[in-house]
């Protein structure tokens, strides 16, 4: 709160930022009123979301520029380019950082000879491969970048790409022409820029969460569409659990896999949420997932509405948050993944600075 006041004059946070604060306080909230009791890893949980969601806070305090946001998103595609020469030092020697050989994984291809830099699941870091190239992606698209600039920034996201696809991280896949389409779009369609900026903002904010609503109601009275056992059957049944058990307030931050497991809802021996949908309805019930679809209509359709979107940082920021409900369905739980995190962080900063420039 100190730094808050220190900073009042110097740094402006969008109204939106404060439904976000108000979700993550639901969550822990949530987690003291529900008396959760047992091992350390329980406990741990809503501190290490809570450590996140620092690091969201200290992007939005720093980059509070245009040159350092940009800068921000071109650091994502330098780790990935880190990540990359990890990997393929890992796969040429055999040797192996801590933590950043796949476990636990059936023994057959690609699972049996490839390695995913920093992180133990193959979903983990396909989200991570995807949404930290979506900048070169951009850049690359752009036709204000020189050429020699395209081509680089282009080659990187085609190999994340080949890697994401080779992988078979089929979330992170489909979300791929998603991602194409969105930024294709946004640069070169002016219908859909010009269309998009007589969208006032709060129809994000009302849509967007009857959406969610809608959605939580066909979870519980449609019946599954997909074959049992299927991957996305898996995925349903999940989102069916999450609503079943999410209460108006939820659980507390990290209590999915124990609210699905209480449930009479058959998910295939899986626990976790394996979207950011089904965890905020467990961890935060109806009222934080209202409030969290509150602030990303709000933050998505106001980044659309004021932004330049001849400047590819708006662009970065928007494609990304398009992307994430779908990429977000391969990882476990989305929600304790930094990247997750720093995307949105850097969409809040993007919009401040947007909002700077017009006024």
């Amino acid at each position: 709160m100190g730094i808050i006041l220190y900073n009042q004059g110097k740094t402006r946070f969008p109204r939106t930022f404060v439904t976000l604060l108000g979700v993550v306080c639901l969550g822990m909230f949530s987690f003291l009123y529900a008396g959760q009791s047992g091992g350390g890893s329980v406990i741990l949980q809503p501190v290490v979301l809570l450590s996140k969601f620092i690091l969201l806070i200290s992007i939005v305090f720093t980059l509070n520029t245009r040159r350092w946001v940009y800068q921000g998103w071109l650091l994502l595609v330098g780790l990935v380019l880190l990540a990359l020469i990890t990997s393929l030092f890992e796969y040429s020697t055999g040797w192996h950082f801590a933590g950043s050989q796949l476990q636990q994984l059936p023994d057959r291809p690609p699972y049996s000879s490839w390695v995913t830099a920093w992180y133990t699941n193959v979903n983990d870091f396909a989200l991570f491969l995807q949404m930290a190239t979506i900048p070169a992606l951009t850049l690359g698209l752009n036709p204000t970048t020189t050429s020699k600039k395209r081509i680089s920034f282009l080659g990187v996201w085609t190999i994340s790409a080949y890697l994401v696809v080779h992988l078979g991280a089929r979330a992170v896949i489909l979300a791929y022409p998603i991602v194409i389409a969105t930024t294709l779009g946004l640069i070169y369609g002016n219908i859909i820029r010009q269309t998009i900026r007589q969208i006032p903002i709060r129809v994000g904010k009302i849509l967007i969460p009857l959406f969610g609503l809608v959605l939580t109601t066909v979870f519980v009275l449609v019946p599954n569409p997909t074959n049992p056992g299927s991957s996305i059957w898996i995925r349903w049944q999940l989102q069916k659990a999450a609503v079943l058990g999410g209460d108006v307030w939820g659980h507390g931050w990290g209590s999915s896999p124990t609210v699905i497991s209480q449930t009479s809802v058959s998910t295939g021996g899986i626990l976790s949420p394996h979207s950011w949908f089904g965890a905020l309805l467990t961890d935060t019930g109806l009222l934080g997932l209202a409030l969290f679809l509150v602030f990303y209509g709000g933050l998505v359709v106001g980044l659309a509405r004021i932004a330049n979107l001849r400047d590819p940082v708006p662009v970065m920021s928007i494609t990304s948050l398009v992307a994430l409900p779908i990429a977000g369905l391969g990882p476990s739980n989305v929600l304790f993944l930094p990247m997750f995190w720093i995307v949105i962080g850097l969409s809040i900063s993007t919009l401040q600075v947007s909002s700077w420039h017009i006024s």
